[in-house]
Order: structure tokens, then C-alpha cells, then sequence
């Protein structure tokens, strides 16, 4: 009506609980060995919480209010009155889902700096507040001009969250920055306060690089015919490995706790995000950079001086890698026959990037 703000409307659905049971017990039956089961009262918690929008609201006013300082971040107003439950009221906003790439690039939108705001919206949820969207997939990311002409990232659809407690926070914190500068004590000690049993393992699955001991064991360091051999053909001592290596892996998502379940969901949905704007933007450096700011270690001047140079460095070494595999992906664009059937590798190099 005239004079009157937009509004929209979300109404719950009661069969969710049974479709995702069904779902989770036919998987674990077509897939023995990795245990969907086990994660099923974690995400009916999770999914409890994302029906009730009580409590989505909340999330909605916390994101708001906790992250007030970006002044790029638009949360839409939550109508309490015209909500309950099971109905959820709230300000309609315009912009366009990160979804459609095209579409925003299209309108004008440069990728570098919607990345650059979208990745300091999670990370400062991640390592400052704690109070985490675990749901930041591109359709819940809208972008659109503010009255002033900027850029501005809308954040909708706050029902999935997890609350981290600010010693676990700080110390997922630490654990980043540390895997960064080869702090391996350090990681080894909030590795085990975040209650990992293998913070080695995990600090190569979050960053996509062999760590520590699994660096020592040439995990993903096999190469030509070696990496190519049967299990059967190995020595006893390469199957020794091997088997060492895919039960730390195993029992690592086993034991994940259910706080870094949702946080391990967020990284990855952003990095997914940043792959598809073809990787404007070293999206590790920037969620190191809040994680250093949020990170209590008590140093002296020296200490953080010599973390600083091994910061710098490590991006230094990435930087360089990464222009490398730009240039080596336009030398194959340009100058290599695709034969068919021929695997490219343009996406896999991104992806390592992203």
C-alpha cells in the first residue's frame, strides 16, 4: 500500500524432519564407512532451530547489532508483531543473489569487492563474535547499490546458526593463525582445546596443503607412477601410511565437534562463492588478518615481530604461487590443444586457489 514498506512473509513447513531422516538413513546405507547417522541428532537440532523463527529472529537482531560496525552489511527488520513461531515478518530487500554471477556482474557489481565485504561479514562472525550464519549459501547473499551508490551485501534467511563459546572462538582463532606461521606447538595446543584429536589432519583439510605430520607422511606429496600405484603394489610400509592416514581422516569428521560442524559448513559455502567470481580475492589472508586481531596470545614485542615477518612471508610464497598458476593457466588457455576427452585442469587450479 501506499506509504508502506514492502514485506515478507516465511511460513514453516512440517515435513522437514522425516525428508531429511530418510534422506540421511538412505545415504548410510548406500555408503558404508562414513557415518551420516551419527551427525543426525546434531542436525536435527540445527534443523529445529532453522523451523523455529523465534529463534531465527534473534539470530537475525544478533547478526544486526553485533556486526553494526560494517556499514555495508544490511540485515533485513524483523516485524516481532506479525511473527511467531511458525511465521516469520520481515522488511523485504531488493538485490541480486549472488546465484546469478552474470547477472551481478552485469549490473555493474565489481566481484574483488563484493568477496572482499562478503568474506569480513563471516570471518568477523568466525573469529570475533562468535555468533555464526551457518547457512551463507549464494542464494541467502544479496548485493545492490545503498542510497549513496555502494555497494551493499544483504544477508537474509538467519535460521541456521552456531554460537561459539569465546574461549573456543579464541582458540579457532589461534589454531588459524598458527597453521599460517608454522606456529606447530601452538597449533597443537588449540588444536586440543577445540577438541581435535588430529589438529594435523585438520589444519590440511581446512587449508588444502599437507601440515605438519601429514606433511612427514608425503600425504598428497605422490607423484607420477608412485601416486599411481595400485594399494596391492605398495610396500608394506607405503599401505602402513596409507591406512594411518585415512583413519586419521575418518576419526577426525567422526569426533568433529558439532560447533566446528556448522563453522567447517560456513568456510566452505564462502570459498565455494569466491570460486564461482573466478577467485578475485585471497579469501585465507583475509580471514587470517580477523583471526590474527581476535587471536589472545600473549606475546612480547619480539615474539609477535618474528609471527608478523612469518606472516607476510607465507602470503608472500602464496602470492607468488598463485600469479604462477594464473600465468601457467593463461599459457594453457591460449597455446594447448584440448583434445577430447582431455581433463582440464583450469578449475582444479582454482579451486586450490580459492
Amino acid at each position: 500500500r501506499a506509504g508502506r514498506a514492502e514485506a515478507v512473509v516465511s511460513t514453516q513447513s512440517t515435513g522437514d524432519k522425516g525428508t531429511c531422516l530418510f534422506l540421511l538413513t538412505v545415504l548410510d546405507w548406500f555408503i558404508p564407512g562414513i557415518p551420516f547417522l551419527n551427525v543426525m541428532p546434531h542436525v536435527f537440532d540445527g534443523l529445529e532451530k532453522e523451523l523455529d523463527f523465534v529463534s531465527e529472529s534473534y539470530n537475525s537482531e544478533a547478526c544486526k547489532n553485533e556486526l553494526k560496525d560494517l556499514d555495508f552489511l544490511y540485515v533485513p527488520a524483523v516485524h516481532h508483531k506479525l511473527s511467531s513461531k511458525r511465521i516469520l515478518t520481515m522488511d523485504f530487500a531488493e538485490g541480486i543473489s549472488l546465484v546469478d554471477t552474470e547477472k551481478v556482474k552485469a549490473a555493474g557489481h565489481d566481484g574483488k569487492e563484493i568477496m572482499t565485504k562478503v568474506i569480513r561479514i563471516f570471518s568477523e562472525q568466525i573469529f570475533r563474535t562468535g555468533t555464526i550464519h551457518s547457512d551463507p549459501h549464494p542464494g541467502n547473499i544479496l548485493v545492490r547499490k545503498n542510497k549513496s551508490g555502494k555497494l551493499e551485501v544483504v544477508v537474509i534467511d538467519h535460521g541456521l546458526y552456531e554460537r561459539l563459546p569465546t574461549q573456543y572462538r579464541e582458540a579457532f582463532a589461534s589454531f588459524w593463525h598458527s597453521v599460517i606461521i608454522d606456529d606447530y606447538e601452538e597449533v597443537q595446543r588449540s588444536g586440543k582445546l577445540l577438541g581435535l584429536n588430529y589438529p594435523d589432519m585438520m589444519a590440511t583439510l581446512l587449508f588444502f596443503k599437507p601440515y605438519g605430520k601429514m606433511k612427514e607422511m608425503g600425504f598428497g606429496g605422490m607423484h607420477g607412477e608412485k601416486r599411481r600405484k595400485k594399494f596391492e603394489d605398495m610396500t608394506e610400509e607405503e599401505k602402513k601410511k596409507v591406512e594411518e592416514i585415512r583413519h586419521m581422516g575418518h576419526d577426525t569428521l567422526d569426533s568433529l565437534p558439532k560447533e566446528l560442524a556448522l563453522v567447517f559448513r560456513n568456510i566452505r559455502l564462502i570459498q565455494g562463492i569466491n570460486l564461482s567470481f573466478g577467485v578475485p580475492v585471497n579469501r585465507v589472508r583475509l580471514m587470517a588478518e580477523i583471526a590474527v586481531r581476535n587471536s589472545k596470545k600473549n606475546e612480547d614485542f619480539i615474539t609477535n615481530l618474528k609471527s608478523q615477518a612469518k606472516f607476510e612471508w607465507h602470503f608472500f610464497v602464496l602470492d607468488v604461487r598463485n600469479w604462477i598458476l594464473s600465468w601457467t593457466l593463461w599459457f594453457y588457455s591460449w597455446f594447448v590443444k584440448k583434445e577430447e576427452g582431455k581433463v582440464d585442469v583450469s578449475q582444479a587450479a582454482l579451486f586450490l586457489k580459492a
